[in-house]
């Protein structure tokens, strides 16, 4: 019995050393394909001074618009003494810069501010009900939370 016991111990350990192995290369590829969050890593190493969150209202104008600039591209030319670094996407919301601020909170260096847009849209239930807009996978990683993506299906 003790033999017994000896090999699914050993076996377990196998199992889950394996799985830990796995995580790390599953998220080296995931990482490739997050290129937010690459930018965001690149912010940090630059020690930019504020991080400003958006969604596709920052980088959508109208046709008539005369000035093009997106609004981060503005707020940097009327601060020229603070480096400004814009991590922006379509349908980004409320949880997902949550997630976003846990991060860099865990990183060594800290921007001096965040800015955190708030598009009153993204308070509607269509937010909740797309699949396209909880960002699951942009959520695990930036937990960093390597048995959860171990077990993670696209």
């Amino acid at each position: 019995m003790k033999i017994l016991i000896t090999k699914i111990l050993v076996l377990l350990l196998l199992v889950a050393s394996l799985q830990m192995l796995f995580a790390k290369f599953y998220v080296k590829h995931f990482l490739n394909q997050f290129d937010e969050l690459k930018l965001l890593n690149t912010y940090l190493d630059q020690k930019v001074d504020v991080i400003s969150f958006g969604d596709s209202t920052i980088f959508n104008h109208a046709e008539k618009d005369t000035d093009k600039r997106t609004t981060y591209e503005m707020l940097q030319e009327l601060s020229p003494r603070y480096k400004i670094g814009a991590i922006t996407h379509g349908a980004y919301q409320m949880d997902l810069y949550l997630e976003y601020c846990k991060y860099i909170v865990k990183q060594k260096y800290h921007p001096k501010a965040i800015i955190i847009p708030i598009n009153m849209r993204s308070f509607s239930p269509e937010w909740d009900t797309r699949p396209s807009y909880q960002f699951k996978k942009e959520k695990l990683l930036l937990s960093d939370n390597k048995i959860l993506l171990t077990f993670y299906n696209t």
